[in-house]
């Protein structure tokens, strides 16, 4: 296997909807299985929707507090670890760090629930919270004084350091699904990159671009997981599913594949329509479909005995292409029109033994060159 197919088989691995990803209980994302595009971005809101408040202040147990939880300095239960700076500081130290919105409160998040979502809220050195303000989010600037190593800014954007990008950005995006102005005391949360909507002071905030970027160059790692567990578990009973399924981000803003058929008969075969739609920023871009098969395989065994790789390479490419009618091949491959879509049709024969009934067939497809995007896969059962 080569290393952009163990890349690209990596990927598939972690991002199929309805598996078990991070720690999200079991059955918790059931009821978006199947679902893709804006289906999916729906169907998540409905998910993450309505979530229990923790008090901004006051009370037994408030923001205050759940940031001494959410934040605490693995290596010292005393202090808590700070965005932006990565220091740690004692929790004692309070009002020298504070809360930081991520997503300004002047931007939308100064009332209802949105203003105490603590997937948004995190502990942050009070001279680095008053210097971003609320700057949205983008690359570039002067950097910033020794209290934030690694950052940068201007006059109206911030780049946080590499660390907290991709936690900056799946944070954004939870906030963009999980508040569509469906419910009293909350604004229709949008990421944009217009940037003068985003100094309307109302509801937006950015940039989208950028945040997508920070997204797939900084995955999710045990302790963004880890954070995402304790907010669901002791605090809000919601999840940010971003984290749990990085790939859900591709579906609802890059497009996605969907499938008209799920099964295939082993002795009849069927057959399969793909429709690729990765936006009209992607036009003229080349796409590739991947496969995959569960049970034995001769090629080179993934975790969970799944191998996927582009469908242009190995021995599961000759299994599929002796067993498809037409289109030819070479429509595994192709390039996306004007609008960035493409349509596929496989026309499957009748399977042979080697996939016998309750075999699962994974697909989904990836911008080639770069492999920058890959679809959340369709999974295909083999019946008799």
């Amino acid at each position: 296997m080569t290393q952009a197919a163990l890349r690209l088989s990596n990927l598939l691995l972690v991002s199929s909807v309805g598996a078990a990803v991070a720690s999200a209980p079991p059955g918790y994302y059931d009821s978006v299985r199947g679902s893709n595009g804006d289906a999916l971005r729906a169907a998540l809101h409905e998910l993450i929707n309505d979530h229990k408040r923790v008090p901004f202040s006051g009370g037994s147990y408030d923001t205050h507090d759940a940031l001494e939880d959410l934040d605490e300095d693995p290596n010292n239960p005393s202090n808590v670890r700070l965005l932006y700076s990565g220091w740690s500081v004692s929790k004692s130290s309070w009002p020298n760090w504070n809360r930081e919105h991520s997503w300004p409160k002047s931007y939308g998040t100064d009332f209802g629930p949105a203003h105490t979502d603590m997937h948004h809220i995190y502990a942050c050195d009070a001279t680095v919270n008053t210097i971003r303000g609320n700057k949205y989010f983008d690359d570039g600037g002067t950097k910033f004084p020794s209290e934030a190593p690694g950052c940068r800014y201007d006059s109206d954007s911030f780049q946080p350091r590499l660390e907290d990008r991709g936690d900056l950005a799946r944070t954004m995006l939870y906030l963009d699904v999980r508040y569509e102005g469906d419910r009293s005391q909350e604004l229709d949360l949008e990421l944009t990159d217009d940037v003068s909507q985003i100094q309307s002071n109302s509801r937006f905030m950015g940039r989208l671009s950028t945040l997508i970027a920070w997204h797939r160059e900084d995955p999710p790692d045990d302790r963004e997981r880890d954070r995402n567990d304790l907010i669901w578990s002791e605090m809000q009973d919601n999840r940010n599913p971003f984290v749990d399924n990085p790939n859900f981000v591709h579906s609802v803003w890059d497009g996605a594949l969907s499938a008209d058929d799920y099964q295939l008969s082993n002795t009849a075969g069927g057959t399969i329509r793909f429709k690729v739609n990765a936006g009209s920023t992607n036009s003229g871009r080349t796409y590739m479909l991947l496969a995959g098969a569960s049970g034995d395989s001769p090629g080179t065994p993934l975790p969970g005995n799944l191998e996927t790789l582009p469908l242009n390479e190995d021995w599961l490419t000759q299994y599929l292409r002796s067993h498809l009618g037409r289109p030819p091949f070479q429509d595994f491959r192709g390039t996306l029109n004007g609008d960035g879509r493409a349509t596929v049709q496989l026309d499957v024969g009748p399977l042979p033994e080697k996939l016998p009934a309750g075999t699962v067939i994974h697909l989904a497809w990836t911008l080639a060159d770069p492999y920058d995007v890959v679809s959340n896969p369709i999974s295909l059962t083999i019946i008799p």
